[in-house]
């Protein structure tokens, strides 16, 4: 029998928004939570379709929320009519952003999810041209990235708010050390239900395309508050895959690439409104360009933390790929001291982060984690070595790094991953020239 999770209907009322699902005969409530509207601003959903049809997307993507309780093989939406183009958009997110939750599953990497509609309503209105004002939203996810991504903005003199989800210790930091106090915050309220019955069958679990969540919330935001940019700090090296299952390409950073960037942008434009340009401000870097940026940002070290198991404790978990991989590139042009600053000790000297960063380095697929490519992680293994900083590895680990930099062409990596830039971005017309300008001084002054 056919699983199918049925997108029933979402409701706006004062600051919250709800939506809601049924599956086997349970209903199913997941909300977001506004912490304020500006003044003039009231949901009338009726009489604004560009909301209607915006927030129904939303409650599209967030089912991504409910593979916890199984894996769909329809999601019928029945608040809205999908035709061809909005089914197309919404089955390859979900077929390759959730191609690594099939993978660690053991789902077939090939089955796709159906979007159907079960509503026939009058033709849509044409897209709408709007205006808005020309300020950004910078997505402050509490890393190095959106930090480096704000100090860009800041250089350019283009004027932001900081938009976070889900407010924690480390991106209410961010926002007070950027100077930046302009902030709009917004909840995510998952169905506990939901929750209580992947933790207790333990049925499936792992990664879901949170960007592309982010992408449609963050457009919801800009259109409630008449913003015309909504900035994110994703890099080149997100476009690359980490392995290849059955013939499925498998990115664990799909909706942080360039493919998605374009086409999410392409199916605002035409399929809502024009007016909201959505781009990464880092997109022409790879991962390891935007940690030598972020090493000038020292004000920033006590603050940040890039590791997604420690978001809600507020401490490094020193266990993932991604904390070592920070480690690994960040310990490459940071002092010692400041090594110790933000991590307590040379975490060459942790066990299971050396064995994190073999597996970095190592000829196996990239780790399931946001983490830059094998090149990039062995040029920062070569600069690590060369500053001293697994000298006292033990005997074992230490021969296992060392074979991955021997004969290493030093001058040839560090001129490909250090001083490249492409030229394949979304910038704004408005200021491209100005974050051009930014990124060559960086690159010919900044690197050397």
């Amino acid at each position: 029998m056919a699983k199918i999770l049925y997108f029933k209907s979402f409701k706006a009322k004062d600051r919250t928004i709800s939506f809601e699902y049924e599956y086997n005969r349970e209903i199913y409530i997941n909300k977001i939570i506004l912490n304020k509207l500006p003044e003039e601003f009231v949901f009338d959903i009726k009489n604004d379709n560009n909301l209607n049809d915006l927030l129904c997307y939303v409650g599209i993507i967030f089912t991504i929320y409910m593979f916890n309780v199984d894996y769909f093989d329809e999601i019928v939406v029945e608040c809205i009519e999908l035709d061809r183009e909005d089914t197309m958009f919404f089955s390859e997110i979900f077929y390759k952003g959730l191609a690594e939750f099939r993978l660690v599953n053991n789902i077939k990497m090939n089955k796709k999810i159906k979007l159907s509609s079960s509503v026939r309503l009058k033709k849509r209105k044409r897209v709408s041209k709007l205006n808005f004002k020309n300020k950004s939203l910078l997505l402050n996810g509490g890393g190095k990235d959106c930090i480096v991504g704000a100090e860009i903005l800041k250089e350019i003199g283009e004027k932001f708010d900081w938009l976070t989800l889900d407010i924690n210790k480390s991106r209410k930091r961010i926002i007070v050390a950027s100077g930046v106090n302009s902030s709009l915050t917004i909840d995510r309220v998952r169905d506990k239900k939901a929750d209580e019955i992947a933790e207790k069958s333990a049925k499936y679990s792992g990664h879901k395309p949170f960007s592309a969540y982010m992408a449609f919330v963050s457009v919801l935001v800009a259109y409630i508050y008449k913003y015309k940019y909504v900035v994110v700090s994703n890099e080149y090296s997100a476009n690359i895959s980490n392995l290849i299952k059955d013939g499925v390409e498998i990115n664990h950073q799909y909706t942080k690439s360039f493919e998605f960037e374009i086409k999410f942008n392409k199916f605002v434009r035409e399929r809502l409104f024009e007016g909201i340009e959505y781009y990464s401000i880092l997109r022409p870097l790879y991962e390891i360009q935007v940690v030598k940026m972020f090493s000038n940002y020292s004000k920033y070290f006590t603050d940040f933390l890039s590791c997604n198991k420690g978001k809600n404790t507020d401490e490094w978990c020193l266990e993932c790929p991604k904390c070592a991989f920070v480690f690994l590139s960040l310990a490459a042009f940071v002092s010692e001291k400041d090594i110790n600053k933000i991590w307590g000790s040379n975490l060459f000297l942790n066990e299971t982060t050396v064995k994190n960063i073999i597996e970095l380095v190592n000829e196996n697929s990239k780790p399931l984690d946001c983490v830059g490519t094998k090149e990039e992680c062995r040029l920062a293994l070569f600069l690590c070595k060369q500053r001293g900083l697994f000298k006292k590895t033990k005997i074992i680990y230490k021969k296992e790094l060392e074979k991955y930099i021997g004969n290493y062409n030093y001058k040839r990596n560090f001129k490909k991953y250090m001083f490249y830039y492409n030229k394949e971005n979304n910038f704004p017309k408005e200021f491209s020239k100005e974050i051009n300008q930014f990124f060559d001084k960086m690159l010919n002054k900044s690197f050397i």
